[in-house]
């Protein structure tokens, strides 16, 4: 956790609330130092700072991107067994990251023939993304909302980040896997327990014409799925945050429809 005064708190809460009303934009108190704890994470994480300058350019993009609706409503996910099946029990987003608590996620792989070779499109997580900012990751994925399910939630995703309306059918699922780490991001821990339902989407895709959701990415790009697989072999290629469980699953299905 990084360690802020609350006299750096109060002075950058200032600036936070002064861009929000500038907006035109009402937050609560407790919404404010949340927010504007996030803000401060984000600038210390970067080597920013807390110079007012720093914490306004900040504060702009998180208006700009719309990230302060997740502090006004948190996402709920079911906890799962070991298998992805619901226990009959609810967490917050929040809880389940900072306790390691098991919840299910959709994973969907974009994919395509390029003569000999398979390409992914891989996804560059926007910057304050609160795990692997910055870093190339699965076409599109997401949590897997309470009460929802697995295929629902690939085909919404597939729609918010990347604007391709797929139909149920268009999307193969070929698996499942667990995803389990604790690393800091942010100056914050981050306990990520979960089990992921991988999905495969191979119908044409352009780039071009595609319209990603700024705050979750930043681009798009193609990539030879057997230059991610390789780069993603330890020593891992750093600029690669693609889960091995989900890269294998979707290697292996696509060399048994070769």
């Amino acid at each position: 956790m990084i360690d802020v005064s609350r006299e750096d708190l109060e002075r950058c809460k200032s600036v936070v609330g002064k861009a929000f009303e500038s907006q035109g934009i009402s937050i609560t108190d407790e919404q404010l130092e949340a927010i504007t704890k996030d803000i401060m994470g984000i600038s210390f994480s970067h080597g920013g700072g807390y110079s007012s300058d720093i914490i306004l350019g900040f504060t702009k993009g998180y208006i700009d991107h719309g990230l302060y609706g997740s502090n006004m409503e948190e996402e709920i996910f079911d906890t799962v067994d070991e298998n992805g099946q619901p226990t009959g029990k609810t967490v917050t987003r929040s809880q389940a990251h900072a306790e390691g608590i098991r919840h299910r996620t959709a994973h969907i792989w974009v994919v395509r023939d390029n003569r000999d070779k398979t390409e992914v499109l891989l996804q560059k997580r926007a910057l304050n993304k609160d795990s692997f900012p910055g870093r190339y990751d699965t076409s599109s994925a997401g949590h897997i909302q309470a009460g929802d399910e697995p295929l629902e939630s690939a085909v919404r995703e597939l729609s918010e980040e990347l604007g391709i309306q797929a139909n149920p059918d268009d999307l193969h699922f070929v698996g499942t896997f667990p995803i389990q780490y604790e690393k800091e991001f942010h100056g914050k821990p981050f306990k990520d327990n979960e089990i992921a339902f991988v999905y495969v989407y191979d119908k044409d895709v352009d780039v071009e014409k595609l319209t990603i959701q700024k705050e979750e990415l930043d681009s798009v790009e193609w990539f030879d799925l057997e230059e991610v697989y390789q780069a993603c072999q330890p020593p891992r290629d750093e600029k690669f945050c693609v889960p091995m469980g989900g890269l294998e699953i979707v290697r292996n299905y696509i060399k048994r429809e070769e």
